[in-house]
């Protein structure tokens, strides 16, 4: 533990840039009591170190994690998965990643945590749409949308409108992209959420770009960068330089190279490997046209070994069967709630139906001690034996399949020995009605 609050002291002191909100977080994270508190917190922080210093960030969750299974706190480790998850997708790891989300969507599940659940379903939805899937994750999305918009959690919200918005994008549909965007943007401004903020603003520049509005995409992407650099947003910055330099190339290569080349860089020192190789190739198309061929075959080399790395055909379909099973998982949860939905259906209508009978023997108690004909109360309670015998082979008739394994002689034979013992007793019940109750006072 004292080399955790060690770690928590280089942080404060190495990082002058920090953002309040993730001094805030650290300060917190050093004054909590509970265990269970320190998960939250140390959640909290690696996702805030996410964009500025990945080692910190997997720290913290592997931290969170390590505190949530002592506990035994599932909803912790739900947690603490995501946050290692999101490390592990910032860094290309995409396989691993979504190993891990699964895994931690079933630990929210048995928890029941709603809120670890839409969590999990965001992080899914953001991952499919780095590997390339558009319409695939907008159903975990808009599930996570739901959950949010239920428990009024606004800044989860926000995030889930982005990758929703995103999606639409590049399906080719500029203007729901540009509705989801904005409204994400509007509240993250009324949360002052800068971070969040400076992602959203590139990505409606990125939106005004595929539409070939230049002037509007270069209007945002110099917000998300000003931003960016007040955060010190280490993957927002990279993703802009990147977009700046690629919409120079025609224009100025000088520019072009410039912007690309920081890139570049900044995503190769925080081990943004996705980005890393999107920068390679632009830069070794950039080196070719210069003429430059030592550094051209540089970059391509970088490129190519990246790509081999991140999306050889064993993480591809590695990804694609753990996407099956978790497809095949979905079904067999929702067959289970479907079933579940219908075994209540049943039990409410054989209740309704049973006290519907225990009322007619009432009314027929009832009718038999007042002057009433008695046609009308031997007639009400033939009804009433009728429906009760009825009921009780209606009753017993799931179980006639299952005990019978569906076979018509052994279904027969298990009726005959019911019948035997409900027709003689109708028949005595009858008699008593009868003699009994229809006799008038």
């Amino acid at each position: 533990m004292m080399k955790f609050y060690v770690f928590l002291f280089l942080c404060l002191c190495s990082q002058v840039t920090i953002s309040n909100a993730q001094s805030n977080t650290l300060q917190l994270l050093q004054r909590a009591e509970t265990d269970s508190a320190k998960v939250r917190l140390l959640c909290v922080a690696s996702f805030e170190k996410l964009n500025t210093n990945i080692d910190s960030a997997m720290y913290f969750a592997q931290e969170a994690l390590r505190l949530a299974q002592n506990d035994d706190n599932q909803a912790g480790i739900a947690k603490s998965l995501n946050a290692i998850g999101n490390v592990l997708l910032q860094t290309g790891q995409h396989d691993k990643a979504l190993e891990t989300y699964l895994s931690a969507l079933k630990k929210a599940e048995a928890a029941q945590s709603q809120a670890s659940i839409a969590q999990t379903y965001s992080n899914i939805g953001n991952l499919y749409i780095n590997q390339g899937e558009y319409r695939l994750p907008l159903a975990y999305l808009f599930k996570a949308k739901k959950i949010n918009e239920t428990s009024k959690d606004y800044e989860k919200l926000t995030i889930n409108l982005v990758n929703i918005g995103i999606c639409y994008q590049y399906l080719d549909m500029a203007d729901s992209a540009l509705f989801y965007l904005n409204d994400a943007l509007k509240l993250a401004t009324e949360q002052h959420n800068e971070q969040v903020e400076c992602s959203i603003l590139y990505y409606i520049g990125t939106v005004y770009e595929d539409i070939k509005n230049s002037l509007m995409a270069k209007n945002y992407y110099s917000l998300s960068l000003t931003i960016a650099h007040k955060t010190s947003n280490q993957n927002m910055l990279s993703s802009v330089y990147k977009k700046l330099g690629g919409m120079m190339k025609n224009e100025n290569p000088d520019s072009a190279l410039f912007y690309t080349s920081k890139a570049y860089e900044i995503a190769s020192n925080n081990k943004y490997y996705v980005m890393s190789m999107n920068a390679s190739a632009t830069l070794y198309e950039l080196y070719m046209n210069a003429g430059n061929k030592d550094s051209s075959l540089k970059y391509l080399k970088i490129r190519y070994d990246l790509k081999d790395s991140l999306f050889n055909n064993e993480k591809i379909k590695h990804i694609q069967t753990m996407t099956l099973q978790e497809q095949l998982r979905q079904n067999d949860l929702q067959q289970a709630l479907e079933k579940q939905q219908k075994e209540r259906m049943q039990n409410a209508q054989y209740i309704g139906i049973a006290l519907f009978i225990l009322g007619l023997f009432v009314l027929l108690i009832v009718l038999s001690h007042k002057k009433v004909k008695p046609s009308i109360i031997e007639y009400v309670g033939m009804i009433a034996l009728l429906l009760f015998f009825e009921f009780i082979a209606l009753y017993l008739h799931p179980y006639i399949e299952k005990w019978s394994h569906h076979k018509p002689v052994i279904a027969l034979f298990i009726l005959v020995c019911i019948a035997s013992i409900l027709v003689p007793s109708h028949h005595r019940l009858e008699k008593w009605v009868k003699e009994k109750l229809a006799k008038k006072k």
